[in-house]
């Protein structure tokens, strides 16, 4: 990529609201409080034999991918942040019909006041573009499986049906964190739909680039890790999405390998920016306290 095409899509991404470790994603406690958090985490492992003899677990990872262990990281944070309301799905239990009718079940929960929580640990991947909204004419998905086990374009969950879904959702804020490759704009938030709405994603990679796993040499993945350092660092007070987004960012020299290029991607609908939502799973201090703002209180603008 030349110098010129690199300012351009910089440009383009401030304009979009959307952040890479290479920018300063707004931080400050611009947000209201939160009232509850529904949560949906979803993981595929491709630990079963069709899946392993097509090649969607490689060499290296032993019996399956290590997804599991970035859905017990994620599912570990929401509960000690004391998040009760959680789903999960995997493997053949989290085909593109399930996760799109958990979707639904989660998000009916949500009021104008809660927080919609999602987590995909999986495989991702481009297809081609089927409806012409995509400058490089392919599509983001999830690699989801069918019933069989099957994984191909056909049972993939796309990214314009996956906007569609967290579009709908009644609740006031959506937190869309998504482990896996080639998912930056995997919510396409230049959609008109998204206008209006409070909605932010963060994602482990650009459009173009893979996710590292085994992030640091152990199991689990780079991006699930980096999360997981900022939360910790940040127990005991509630911070913006935006805060968070950039301490991950720092944490990507601890866990990313040496010459993979990954870089954090973070979006937020048209209107919003990171500093206009709390993350919404706050750990805890060592005295078990967490200093935030009520539900109602403060600025939401």
């Amino acid at each position: 990529m030349g110098a010129s095409q690199a300012k351009a899509i910089g440009l383009r991404d401030h304009l979009m609201n959307k952040y890479t470790e290479d920018d300063a994603a707004p931080e400050e406690d611009h947000y209201d409080g939160i009232k509850d958090v529904h949560a949906l985490i979803v993981h595929v492992d491709y630990g079963w034999p069709s899946a392993k003899k097509t090649g969607w677990c490689p060499a290296g990872f032993g019996d399956k991918l290590d997804t599991p262990e970035n859905a017990e990281m994620m599912k570990s944070i929401l509960v000690r942040a004391g998040i009760t309301s959680i789903k999960e799905l995997s493997n053949f239990n989290a085909t593109r019909e399930d996760v799109l009718a958990a979707i639904e079940e989660v998000g009916n929960k949500c009021d104008e006041d809660d927080v919609f929580f999602f987590f995909y640990s999986g495989h991702g991947d481009e297809m081609p573009d089927q409806d012409g909204d995509e400058e490089d004419g392919m599509d983001e998905a999830l690699c989801l499986p069918d019933k069989e086990g099957n994984v191909n374009h056909g049972t993939y969950l796309r990214d314009d049906d996956i906007a569609v879904a967290f579009q709908e959702l009644t609740a006031g804020q959506k937190m869309l964190v998504f482990d896996c490759c080639h998912s930056g704009s995997v919510c396409d938030f230049d959609k008109e739909a998204w206008k209006g709405q409070k909605a932010i994603s963060i994602c482990g990679c650009r459009d173009d680039q893979e996710a590292a796993a085994m992030g640091g040499g152990t199991r689990g993945g780079a991006f699930t890790k980096m999360i997981k350092a900022a939360c910790e660092q940040y127990a005991g007070t509630e911070h913006s999405v935006g805060k968070i987004f950039n301490c991950a960012a720092a944490h990507k020299g601890t866990f990313v390998p040496p010459g993979h290029h990954q870089d954090l991607v973070m979006s937020c609908a048209p209107g919003h920016d990171s500093s206009n939502m709390a993350w919404p799973a706050t750990l805890p201090d060592a005295n078990g306290h967490v200093t935030k703002r009520e539900c109602g209180e403060g600025e939401s603008n």
